[in-house]
């Protein structure tokens, strides 16, 4: 079973969750541009945005942490359409230290 949520930050309004039962995707009008899942083979959960043909990978504490980091790191960029003017990525703090796919 799965349902939608609204973001907890002021992203553009075509931007909503799809939560599953271990998973959370942000979505996009139809596309996905990040997730938040529980990886059960490294006992944790993972976050993972797609942001202009890069993909940034982080661990967090639960899926719903997870879905807060990924708000405010989107509400910083401002490169979604109908969030401003758009700037150029950098990686988020909390997501330094991990390597890139």
């Amino acid at each position: 079973m799965h349902r939608y949520v609204a973001p907890s930050r002021p992203l553009p309004p075509a931007c909503r969750w799809l939560l599953q039962p271990d998973s959370a995707h942000l979505l996009w009008n139809a596309g996905c541009i990040a997730m938040v899942y529980t990886d059960q083979r490294a006992g944790c959960c993972q976050s993972v945005i797609q942001w202009q043909q890069v993909r940034h990978i982080a661990r967090c504490g639960s899926i719903e942490q997870g879905m807060r980091w990924i708000d405010r790191w989107m509400e910083k960029r401002g490169g979604l359409p109908g969030s401003g003017t758009r700037r150029a990525v950098s990686l988020p703090a909390w997501a330094r230290w991990v390597r890139h796919n």
